[in-house]
């Protein structure tokens, strides 16, 4: 059984505003189902598969070589038991009830798969840039690929909002996926945002 299946039937009827297959929105565009057909159509992306470390690691800084940290305040741990939850290698995420990544460089795309429902919402600093309603469905496996030509440094993510009896959705993460902004422009930027950065706090995802 995956961790997905022993989520409380309620969740299945909770409604949602479900995404189509591909729309844009305030200059990002919004890919789901075809997980191949999004990374075949973005190579230079880079990926993070959370196979390094052993089951129940506590994720911040390990990733940190690829200018990623995982800055939200209420734990983020491997889970590496779950073969059903994580079909892409047996490894995820938990991410409790947010998930925040925050990037050294600016990005132009993030893609990731999950199971279950996710919420995600973009920034540069501390503007949001773009955010969507509940992404996925009952199930695991589900993929979504973000592109924009606006740069966003930071994606804070949640699952569904309590259910009438309490019950927090937890956010599970199966690869991650994300790609800089390329070229020399990608310098550009990144000295622009270097110019304009806030000096990085570990934030408390729930206010």
């Amino acid at each position: 059984m995956s961790y997905i299946d022993s989520l409380p039937n309620l969740l299945l009827c909770t409604p949602i505003a479900l995404a189509i297959s591909a729309h844009c929105c305030a200059e990002f565009t919004v890919s789901t189902g075809n997980g191949a057909s999004w990374l075949q159509s973005n190579p230079a992306h880079e990926t993070i598969d959370f196979t390094e470390y052993p089951h129940n690691t506590p994720i911040r800084e390990q990733y940190s070589n690829l200018g990623v940290h995982f800055t939200d305040t209420d734990g983020n741990w491997i889970i590496s038991n779950a073969p059903d939850t994580y079909l892409q290698d047996g490894c995820g995420i938990n991410g409790n009830q947010f998930l925040e990544i925050t990037f050294d460089r600016p990005m132009v795309a993030f893609a990731t798969y999950f199971p279950g429902f996710e919420y995600f919402t973009f920034f540069s600093g501390e503007q949001q840039l773009f955010a969507t309603g509940a992404m996925g469905g009952g199930g695991t496996n589900r993929f979504v690929g973000f592109t924009t030509d606006v740069p966003f440094d930071r994606v804070l993510l949640h699952g569904l909002p309590p259910n009438i009896f309490g019950v927090i959705f937890q956010v599970f993460l199966d690869d991650v996926y994300f790609s800089s902004v390329p070229g020399p422009g990608g310098a550009a930027m990144a000295i622009l945002a270097g110019a304009l950065a806030r000096p990085r706090r570990r934030r408390d995802s729930s206010s």
